[in-house]
């Protein structure tokens, strides 16, 4: 089969006196059958390759003996309410995840709902779920084909019994989830007018919620959006999230991407009012990323002023960021991630470069701050029931050892293993972890982690896949993926470059990878592949860089600006038309990470960061492998549609570009198990084969 290529159709525009040429413009029309049928005829094409590579099943099958033995201890979406354990799980024999809940940790397991076995939802996964406060009903969010937008049940947890009202047009698990009134009479909601993504006005002025339960869902009972119930601007692009923090105040948050917005609040009372008198809490120049309230006191995780977060103290009525009392001071060398509120005192975690995690007690009266052994090193999450009650959970990961879950003994401030179901799982022994820092072009010190077995010789002959992301202040920590497992299996080198636009070293590190400085994201990933080879641990021929989402800056002005140091790369749903995001789904409400080509300046900091748009004729690309799917709600499926074409387009290039659009498939966060091991056995395959592996050779 030949690959077919596409015929360029130039469009010239000019963005504040400058021409931005766009040679596949057209490929944003998904209607198009020219576009629909070139996607069917690169994906058979990219599906024929990868089949013909050696010993590609035996990898499928290495993904599929994991996701079994997981399946028999591997929870998800843990919720703990009224001694009620619930919590997401899959058997072996099924596709998709059930619905599990326990009484006290040590109950007997209780299925209480399996899409499968739903007539009206057995195509569908769940993606979200939410107990009410006291138990007796759980909100399950389904979704079908990846597509994320989703439509919500009630199920009343004793008798099973699924509610015949049915929300739809909504996205628990990316817009502010549910929340619960305090007598499980209802709940907080985000309604999506518009779920089209190939409309315009898709995500756009969304409204906050109040469902009642046993009313008609489409009564919209509308508390907050752009269009009704305030006196503060919310533009259409915003999600005015409502949301409990305790039973007395209902608080609004006006959510982007940006992970600092404005707050108010109101007495929960307000609600039956006809217009809600709302009360500023804080504003988005206040760096606020948490909160918990005592009484009337409330304590704030705050990044104003100090880069690596502080905790604030103050009064909910009258808070002055500029006045408030310290609680827990700014750490010069590590950030405070997370935090959480106990009858006890304030726990929180601090985290040097996003690898290693502390954990730490406070109480409410204490001068200083207790460090608390913890189990097992790596990344910390944090849970508590809130300050009526002195549970506390934490769970740790690391690069080399799975999720184990442990609650606190407060008598010892001792934490002991809980564990719902039997796990068999231990520390990878025969893997070693290196963390290190390397120079970036302008003298910042870049964390890079780098995983290995143990006795692999530094000869410049080792195979290695890195990784980075870099937006949003999202931090890489430990995990131990599958895919991870697959590589270093097969003897490779797995790196991750803590490149700035993430969290890894605070609020600055976000900021120094984010518009007019996002090119830092992609030469500090240049410069952690450098260090790579200089070290020896591989040379250029043997290093496939892969990343996905926002991640596809990353790869994509990598691989465009210093295409000499890849064998091949992959991205997964990327976004690697900068100048054009705007235009796809959810493009709007990203303008605040990356900015607007209708901003002078702003376009400029687009355009270089566009790897659509630094593509050169005459020069010689490493292999790419490039995935999306025309469901993605988040990416369109344009950008790595058109970056494929003006590859193939512009270069006689003796690499592979390989480009697979999934008709049916989203941006990956929903997807089958089925689905998430065939993407596996691809990118694994893919980066075996093109970094040289002997046994992944095509037939």
């Amino acid at each position: 089969m030949n690959q077919e290529l596409l015929t360029p159709k130039i469009v010239i525009e000019n963005h504040h006196g400058k021409e931005l040429t766009d040679h596949f413009r057209y490929l944003e029309n998904e209607s198009d059958s020219t576009v629909t049928n070139w996607y069917k005829s690169q994906t058979e094409f990219a599906q024929k390759t990868l089949e013909n590579i050696v010993n590609r099943s035996a990898i499928s099958s290495y993904f599929e003996k994991i996701s079994n033995e997981e399946s028999k201890e591997k929870l998800s979406s843990l919720s703990i309410v009224n001694q009620l354990y619930f919590y997401l799980k899959a058997s072996n024999t099924k596709n998709t995840k059930d619905l599990f809940y326990k009484k006290t940790n040590n109950g007997n397991e209780i299925l209480l709902f399996s899409p499968s076995e739903s007539e009206k939802f057995k195509n569908h996964v769940i993606n979200y779920i939410k107990p009410s406060p006291n138990g007796t009903k759980i909100v399950i969010s389904l979704t079908e084909n990846d597509e994320e937008i989703s439509k919500m049940i009630i199920v009343d947890v004793a008798s099973k019994e699924i509610s015949p009202q049915i929300i739809e047009k909504c996205w628990p698990s990316a817009l502010g989830g549910i929340s619960w009134l305090p007598d499980d009479s209802g709940f907080f909601y985000m309604h999506i007018p518009v779920t089209d993504k190939n409309s315009e006005e898709f995500a756009l002025n969304t409204s906050s919620v109040l469902y009642k339960l046993g009313t008609d869902p489409a009564d919209l009972n509308i508390i907050l959006s752009s269009k009704k119930g305030s006196d503060f601007k919310i533009k259409e692009e915003d999600f005015p999230i409502v949301h409990l923090k305790d039973d007395r105040y209902i608080f609004a948050g006006i959510y982007n991407v940006s992970e600092f917005v404005d707050y108010y609040f109101a007495p929960i009372e307000e609600l039956k009012n006809k217009k809600i008198n709302w009360k500023p809490l804080y504003r988005s120049t206040d760096k606020v990323k948490d909160f918990y309230l005592k009484n009337d006191s409330i304590y704030l995780l705050s990044a104003h002023n100090a880069s690596n977060f502080k905790i604030l103290k103050d009064k909910l009525s009258t808070i002055d960021i500029e006045k408030s009392k310290t609680f827990v001071p700014e750490n010069t060398s590590e950030v405070i991630t997370s935090m959480a509120i106990t009858k006890d005192g304030l726990f929180y975690v601090t985290n040097k470069n996003g690898i290693n995690a502390s954990l730490h007690k406070k109480g409410f009266e204490d001068a200083s701050s207790q460090k608390l052994d913890i189990p097992q090193s790596g990344h910390i999450n944090l849970y508590s029931l809130g300050i009526q009650n002195n549970d506390l959970w934490i769970v740790t990961k690391g690069w080399i050892s799975d999720n184990v879950r442990y609650k606190l003994d407060t008598d010892s401030n001792t934490f002991v293993k809980e564990s719902l179901v039997p796990s068999t799982k231990s520390e990878r022994v025969d893997l070693v972890v290196e963390e290190v820092e390397v120079k970036s072009h302008d003298g910042v010190m870049v964390p890079l982690s780098i995983i290995y077995k143990k006795g692999t010789k530094l000869n410049s002959k080792n195979r290695v896949m890195i990784t980075g992301y870099g937006a949003y202040g999202y931090s890489d920590t430990p995990l131990m993926d599958d895919y991870i497992k697959g590589w270093t299996q097969n003897n490779g080198v797995y790196a991750v470059a803590h490149v700035r636009g993430g969290g890894e070293k605070g609020d600055t590190w976000h900021l120094g990878g984010m518009k007019k400085t996002k090119p830092n994201t992609w030469k500090d990933f240049i410069a952690c592949t450098e260090y790579l080879i200089e070290k020896k641990y591989t040379s250029s021929d043997k290093i496939f860089a892969w990343s996905a989402s926002a991640g596809g800056v990353l790869i994509g002005r990598a691989v465009t600006e210093r295409p000499d140091l890849y064998k091949a790369i992959a991205v997964r749903a990327g976004m690697l038309n900068a100048t054009r995001a705007e235009f796809g789904p959810a493009g709007p409400n990203n303008i605040t990470e990356f900015g607007t080509v209708k901003d002078s300046l702003e376009f400029e900091y687009l355009l270089e960061m566009d790897a659509y748009q630094h593509i050169k004729e005459g020069v010689k690309y490493p292999s790419m492998f490039l995935t999306a799917g025309l469901n993605d709600g988040r990416v369109g499926a344009f950008e790595s549609g058109k970056f494929a074409a003006k590859l193939l387009a512009f270069n006689d290039n003796p690499n592979l570009t390989l480009l697979k659009i999934d008709t049916e498939g989203g941006h990956g966060f929903d997807r089958t198990n089925a689905k998430r091991i065939e993407d596996l056995t691809d990118l694994l395959s893919f980066g075996l084969w093109q970094t040289g592996h002997p046994d992944y050779q095509l037939k």
